[in-house]
C-alpha cells in the first residue's frame, strides 16, 4: 500500500522458516498455509476508510476465528492516523485524517 498516513518501512507479519516441501505450512504441489489471516491487514484498512464496528462482522465473517491481539495489525500500529485508533465502538473519523477517502 502507498499513502502519506502510512507507517511504513516494516514487515508487519512474518515470512515461514522454511519453503522446501514438507515445511509446517506446507498443502503440497506448491500450497502454503499462511501464519497470519487476510484480515491481519484489512481489518485495519476497513478502519481508517471508516467502517463501523457493527458492521465488521458481515465484512470479515472469518475473523471470530483469529485471537485479535495476535493475529490483526492494530489501526494505530499501520497508519499515522486516522481511524477509530483502536476504539472500535466509536466509528471513529475514517479515513479523511489519514488521507484516504469514503
Amino acid at each position: 500500500m502507498i499513502s502519506g498516513g502510512l507507517n511504513g518501512g516494516r514487515i508487519m507479519n512474518k515470512f515461514p522458516a522454511a519453503l522446501q516441501a514438507g515445511n509446517d505450512h506446507d498443502l503440497g504441489r506448491g500450497r502454503m498455509i499462511p501464519e497470519f489471516p487476510w484480515e491481519s491487514m484489512m481489518v485495519p484498512l476497513a478502519d481508517w476508510l471508516g467502517m463501523d464496528a457493527d458492521q465488521e462482522a458481515s465484512a470479515f465473517p472469518n475473523l471470530a476465528r483469529f485471537n485479535r491481539t495476535q493475529h490483526i495489525i492494530p489501526t494505530e500500529a499501520l497508519f499515522k492516523e486516522g481511524g477509530s485508533g483502536g476504539d472500535r465502538s466509536s466509528g471513529g473519523e475514517g479515513g479523511q485524517g489519514g488521507g484516504g477517502s469514503r
